[in-house]
């Protein structure tokens, strides 16, 4: 009989539990599950404003758009001089490049100066200019020949 009492104490208990019985209180909340998938991209906003227009550009392109614009200039020594400088029209017309010119010669003359003067600020109302002088050695006073200096700009209206 012991054992058809703990049978039906145990029943007992397990209907009670099972019943939908008044539980005790809920427990501590568990910790944060980990990070689900990423979702799909969503679909694409809308087009912004048209910003604004930007300034008109010069008048048939620009500056220096033609090779028409270009010109070069060549400057020649004179009899006994040793330098020689080419140079721009104007003051406001860009210059490109430079270059001297001396005939071969055995006579030991060396190129002294072959560089730009007034390239750096058309404000100052200089021309362009490229510079040219010969280094020649002791005993010789005169070029053999003509030299030259060469300077390319272009013109600005």
């Amino acid at each position: 009989m012991q054992k058809n009492t703990r049978t039906i104490v145990l029943a007992a208990i397990l209907a009670t539990s099972c019943s939908g019985g008044k539980g005790g209180d809920a427990g501590a909340q568990g910790p944060e599950g980990p990070p689900g998938p990423v979702g799909p991209r969503g679909p694409a906003g809308p087009t912004g404003a048209t910003g604004p227009a930007g300034p008109a550009g010069a008048a048939g392109g620009g500056y220096y758009t033609s090779r028409a614009n270009v010109y070069c200039n060549t400057a020649i020594t004179g009899a006994g001089q040793m330098s020689v400088v080419a140079k721009c029209n104007t003051p406001t017309d860009l210059p490109l490049s430079g270059s001297c010119q001396l005939p071969a010669n055995s006579l030991g003359i060396v190129l002294e100066t072959n560089g730009p003067n007034d390239w750096e600020d058309t404000n100052t109302g200089n021309v362009a200019q490229w510079n040219c002088t010969w280094q020649a050695p002791a005993g010789v006073t005169t070029l053999p020949g003509v030299a030259s200096a060469i300077i390319c700009c272009i013109t600005h209206p």
